[in-house]
C-alpha cells in the first residue's frame, strides 16, 4: 500500500506524464493512422444504421419495390463488411506498434542497466528489476496504441454524430449535448482512483516477486532450519495481498462502465420518450412536421454510437492508469531518470577517437593508441552522514601512468574503483575518462577501455580457452603470442595434455589463485584494454605467486595505464608506481 502524500503522488504522476509525452513523438504518424482507420470503421457503421432505418421505414410506410429492397440490402452488407475490414487493418497496425514500443522501452531499460543501474542499486530485488523489464513495459504500450487513439476518437466520433443529429432533430441533439459533460467528469474522478490502485498493484507484485526470489535462493537454509512451512504461509499472504489489489482495480473498471451505461440509458430513454410523444402529436415541439419513423429510428440507432467512443475510452482509460502506475514505479526504482549531459558525447561518437599522448596533446595517426586520462575533480562521497569517505578529492592519472593506491582498511581504496567504474555515484564533483563524464558512458563504452582484476577472479565451468576469450574470436597464433605468453600462462598450458582445451571446474577450484589471476590478465589482453584496474589483486596469493604476477603486470603494462589498490608487504612489488595514500575516515 502506498503511503505517499497526495503532493508526492501528483508530482510523480506529472513526471510520468512528461516521460509518456516524450515517448509519444516518434509514434505520432502511426497513431494517426490507427485513429483514421478506426474512424473510417465508425463512419461505415453509421452509414449502415442510416440505411437500415431507411429500409425499415420504406417497408413499413411506403410501397418499396423488390429492386430497391435488394439494393438496400446490398448497400447495408457492403457498409457492414467495411467495418471489420477497417478494424482488422487498425488492429494489425496497433499490434505492430505495440511490439515496436515495447521493444524500444526494453532497450532503453537495458541501456540504463548498462550505465550502471544494477551495481548502484544493489539493495533492489532482482525479481523487481525483472518485473520492470517485462511486465511493466508491456502495460505501457497500450497507452499509445489504444488510449491515445481513443482520446482523439472521443472528439471526432461524438461530434460527427451530433452534427448529423442536429440536422434531423435539434431537440434530441441538445439533450445529448447537455448530458455529455457528466461523462468526462465521472471518468476523471474514477480514473484518478484507477491510477493509485494500479500503482499499488505494481508495488505489491514487486514486493511479492522479491520476497519469493529471496526465499527461493535460500531454500536449502530454510529446509535445514525447518522454516519452509512458515515461509510458504508468508508467500501465500503476499499472493493474497496482490490478488486483493487486482480486484480493487477491477472494481474501479466495473464502476466506470456502470456509470457510462447508466448515463447513456437515461439519454436514450429520454430521447425515445420525446420521439414517441412527438410522433403521436402529443407534443409538437421540435422540428417542423414532427418526428418521422425514419428520423426516429436514425436517432435511436445513432445515440448508442455517440456513446460507444466514451464507453471504449472507459475501458481504455485503465490503460492510462496502468501506464502511469508502471512508469512511476519504474522511476522510483531508478529507471528513466534524467542523466546529466555535461561532457556527454554526441550519439555514435567513439571513445577511441579521443586519443591523447603523455604530453596532453591529441595523438596523430602515426602515434600508438594510448590510454585516456582518468580525472577525479573535487569528488565527495559518503556511505552515511557520519562516514565521509572523500571530501574534495582530486586525482589525475595520465596516459600510461602507473599508480598505486594505498591505505588502511576502510580508507576507500575499493570505493575509489567503484566510483571510477560507475558502480557508486559521487555526491559532488566529477569523474572523467578523457573528456567524458563516467555517468554519460554506457557499460559497453566504459569496459571497452577498462579491464578490472579483483581479488578473486570469476571462473566458469568450461575450457581455459573459453574462459580467456569470453566469446571473442582470436587465432591460436595470435592468442599465444599476444595473450598466453605475456600473461605467463604458457608454463601452465605446457604441462596440461589438453592445453587450452583443458576443462576447468566452476570457480576455478582445479587451479591455483595465481593461475586464476593470470587468466584475468589474459582476458584484459584479449580485449586490448588500455586501462587495467587491479583491486587488491595479491590479497589471496602466496609471496611467490604475488611476485610472479606483479612481474607479468609490469611486462604487459608498458603502453597501458595501471592502477593498483592494496596495502601490505606483497604490494612492495609495485614500489616503483606513483603512490596515492588514503586515510581512514573517522566515525
Amino acid at each position: 500500500m502506498s503511503n505517499a502524500s497526495p503532493q508526492y503522488d501528483k508530482a510523480a504522476a506529472s513526471k510520468a506524464n512528461v516521460l509518456l509525452n516524450d515517448f509519444l513523438d516518434p509514434w505520432k504518424r502511426a497513431i494517426i493512422g490507427i485513429t483514421a482507420l478506426k474512424f473510417t470503421a465508425f463512419v461505415l457503421v453509421n452509414i449502415q444504421l442510416i440505411l437500415i432505418a431507411g429500409l425499415i421505414s420504406g417497408m413499413a410506410l411506403h410501397n418499396l419495390s423488390i429492386h430497391d429492397f435488394y439494393a438496400g440490402l446490398v448497400c447495408i452488407a457492403l457498409a457492414g463488411a467495411g467495418r471489420p475490414l477497417m478494424n482488422y487493418f487498425s488492429n494489425c497496425q496497433s499490434a505492430g506498434l505495440t511490439e515496436k514500443i515495447t521493444v524500444t522501452l526494453r532497450s532503453d531499460l537495458f541501456e540504463e542497466i548498462q550505465r550502471g543501474y544494477l551495481p548502484v542499486h544493489q539493495d533492489k530485488s532482482p525479481a523487481g528489476i525483472t518485473l520492470g523489464l517485462l511486465n511493466k513495459t508491456e502495460v505501457i504500450a497500450p497507452y499509445f496504441t489504444r488510449y491515445i487513439p481513443q482520446m482523439i476518437l472521443c472528439i471526432m466520433m461524438p461530434l460527427a454524430v451530433l452534427v448529423y443529429l442536429m440536422t434531423i432533430n435539434w431537440v434530441c441533439a441538445l439533450l445529448i449535448l447537455v448530458m455529455s459533460p457528466a461523462i468526462p467528469i465521472f471518468m476523471i474522478i474514477i480514473g484518478r482512483g484507477s491510477e493509485e490502485k494500479s500503482r499499488e498493484q505494481w508495488d505489491s507484485l514487486a514486493q511479492m516477486g522479491g520476497y519469493f526470489m529471496d526465499r527461493l535462493q535460500g531454500i536449502t537454509t530454510l529446509y535445514l532450519f525447518n522454516q519452509l512451512g512458515k515461509q510458504s504461509e508468508q508467500v501465500k499472504y503476499f499472493a493474497k495481498s496482490y490478488g486483493d489489489q487486482v480486484l480493487k482495480v477491477l472494481k474501479i473498471a466495473f464502476l466506470s462502465s456502470a456509470v457510462l451505461e447508466f448515463l447513456s440509458a437515461i439519454i436514450i430513454a429520454g430521447c425515445a420518450i420525446f420521439i414517441g410523444l412527438n410522433m403521436i402529436h402529443y407534443i409538437n415541439y421540435g422540428p417542423q412536421g414532427g418526428a418521422s419513423l425514419r428520423s426516429g429510428l436514425i436517432i435511436l440507432l445513432l445515440i448508442p454510437e455517440y456513446f460507444i467512443a466514451f464507453k471504449t475510452l472507459g475501458n481504455y482509460y485503465h490503460d492510462r492508469g496502468h501506464a502511469l502506475g508502471a512508469v512511476i514505479s519504474l522511476q522510483e526504482a531508478g529507471f528513466f531518470n534524467t542523466i546529466p549531459d555535461i561532457g556527454k558525447q554526441a550519439p555514435g561518437e567513439e571513445l577511441r577517437d579521443k586519443i591523447f599522448t603523455p604530453n596532453g596533446k591529441p595523438a596523430g595517426e602515426e602515434d600508438i593508441f594510448l590510454p585516456l586520462p582518468l580525472i577525479f575533480k573535487n569528488v565527495d562521497f559518503a556511505y552515511s552522514e557520519k562516514k565521509q569517505l572523500f571530501k574534495n578529492f582530486s586525482l589525475v592519472v595520465g596516459p600510461c601512468d602507473k599508480v598505486r593506491i594505498t591505505g588502511p582498511n576502510g580508507s576507500g581504496k575499493s570505493t575509489l574503483v567503484a566510483l571510477l567504474l560507475g558502480w557508486q555515484k559521487p555526491r559532488g564533483g566529477i569523474i572523467l575518462l578523457g573528456k567524458q563524464r563516467i555517468e554519460s558512458l554506457s557499460e559497453a563504452e566504459l569496459f571497452r577501455e577498462i579491464s578490472v582484476i579483483n581479488q578473486q577472479t570469476s571462473i566458469f565451468q568450461g575450457t581455459i580457452r573459453s574462459n580467456i576469450l569470453m566469446g571473442a574470436s582470436l587465432p591460436d597464433t595470435e592468442l599465444w603470442e599476444d595473450v598466453i605468453i605475456p600473461a605467463g600462462l604458457h608454463m601452465l598450458l605446457e604441462k596440461l595434455p589438453m592445453g587450452l582445451d583443458t576443462y576447468l571446474a566452476e570457480d576455478g577450484k582445479s587451479i591455483s589463485g595465481g593461475e586464476r589471476q593470470k587468466i584475468a590478465l589474459a582476458r584484459a589482453l584479449v580485449r586490448k584494454s588500455r586501462i587495467i584496474i587491479l583491486d587488491e589483486p595479491l590479497t589471496h596469493l602466496d609471496p611467490a605467486s604475488a611476485e610472479n604476477f606483479a612481474i607479468m603486470i609490469s611486462k604487459v603494462g608498458h603502453h597501458k595505464t595501471i592502477v593498483v589498490t592494496g596495502h601490505g608487504e606483497a604490494y612492495g612489488a609495485f614500489e616503483e608506481y606513483r603512490e596515492i595514500k588514503l586515510t581512514a575516515y573517522a566515525d
